[in-house]
């Protein structure tokens, strides 16, 4: 399907060939307040290269409670832990 531009700054900062290469293969999606990208434990399938808004990332306590221990919006990625080849998400997102 591919994109032909990004807003995201990470993305951005590539190369303008590398840049070039990886567009085609991205799909855009919305994604809405509430929305769960990744859960706990959860197979990694995708990663994602917000172009505005803010998201978090949460864990679990001990107790069931959710907890944001992170943030992140058009100047980053989710999850980093794919680029770290790891095929499960360590947090909620």
């Amino acid at each position: 399907m591919g994109v032909p531009t990004t807003r995201n700054r990470l993305l951005q900062a590539l190369p303008v060939d590398e840049l070039d290469r990886l567009l085609p293969q991205f799909e855009r999606v919305d994604v809405h307040e509430g929305n769960v990208l990744m859960s706990i434990g959860e197979p990694t399938e995708f990663a994602y290269f917000p172009e505005g808004g803010l998201s978090s990332n949460l864990m679990i306590t001990g107790e069931g409670r959710r907890v944001e221990v992170g943030c992140f919006g058009f100047e980053g990625m989710v999850s980093s832990a794919t680029a770290l080849a790891s095929d499960r998400s360590p947090r909620e997102v």
